[in-house]
């Protein structure tokens, strides 16, 4: 389970033990773009121009936006307001969704057991990627009715479904910082992260979202269906808490006047003027 610096391990401890080692997190912008409501209607006919637009590019449709529209369709006609919404965006690559794919029970994959355990929950993924790990997503979702793979991006998509699901899942096997999660908790979700990299330094475990970990892809895959679940209890068995974690999570700042300072401060004093070093960190 462990990924390492891509080889660069050495020359990496080698920086922190000179202290010249650090790790600045990314920002985000959060005037006018806090926690908005996005009814489930909205949502829908977004996705739906989405798919089209994206069948539009192409003289061949590919049968992960043919099972998505009926999934679409599927999810449109149930009447339930109360049924629990996991998402994800991101790139589909190993980095960012092996994890899923690790086998967990009798040939089970961690997301068809993730998906047991929604029941009449959704799952909803917006990314594309490697080949390979479209295709598992496509397969997936050919036989799960509560899991739609959306293959592609956009924008406007994606900071929709932050604020439309109740929780968001990152389950990258290494992140040297991460965006997504700060989005999906500028819009009040918590999210259910594993504890590496700037994903550990963002999300603080039943404070403002949800951890898990592992010594190996199947501990780690593990523990996060354990959490899933433990998550979903939370939700139905103690609202008062989930409320407050959400609210937490809305309330965390990773402003670019802190990440900037850092910059200054850390990598490079001595190339900017005294006088033109940005001001004290701010909390904004």
């Amino acid at each position: 389970g462990f990924i390492g610096g891509e080889r660069l391990e050495a020359d990496l401890k080698r920086a922190r033990r000179r202290k010249k080692l650090f790790g600045i997190l990314n920002g985000c912008d959060y005037a006018g773009l806090e926690r908005q409501q996005v009814t489930k209607e909205e949502l829908v006919s977004l996705i739906n121009a989405c798919l089209l637009s994206w069948v539009g590019d192409r003289t061949r449709i590919s049968a992960a936006w043919f099972f998505a529209q009926r999934r679409l369709q599927e999810w449109a006609g149930k009447k339930n307001p109360d049924d629990f919404v996991l998402a994800s965006v991101g790139r589909l690559t190993a980095q960012k969704v092996s994890l899923l794919e690790v086998d967990v029970a009798a040939g089970h994959s961690a997301l068809e057991v993730m998906l047991d355990v929604l029941g009449e929950g959704l799952y909803i993924m917006v990314g594309s990627g490697d080949a390979e790990h479209e295709e598992f997503m496509t397969r997936a979702m050919m036989r799960h009715a509560n899991f739609l793979f959306l293959q592609g991006y956009s924008d406007a998509l994606a900071e929709k479904l932050y604020h439309f699901c109740d929780l968001f899942l990152m389950p990258s096997s290494y992140e040297p910082c991460g965006i997504s999660q700060m989005l999906a908790m500028r819009a009040g979700k918590p999210c259910l992260v594993h504890r590496v990299g700037g994903l550990s330094d963002t999300v603080k475990n039943n404070k403002n979202g949800f951890t898990f970990v592992g010594k190996s892809p199947q501990e780690q895959a593990q523990a996060m269906l354990m959490s899933l679940r433990k998550i979903l209890l939370m939700r139905s068995r103690q609202p008062q808490k989930w409320q407050k974690i959400a609210q937490a999570a809305a309330d965390s700042r990773f402003s670019w006047d802190i990440s900037v300072a850092q910059y200054l401060e850390k990598l490079y004093p001595d190339a900017v003027p005294e006088q033109a070093v940005a001001p004290p960190y701010s909390k904004s």
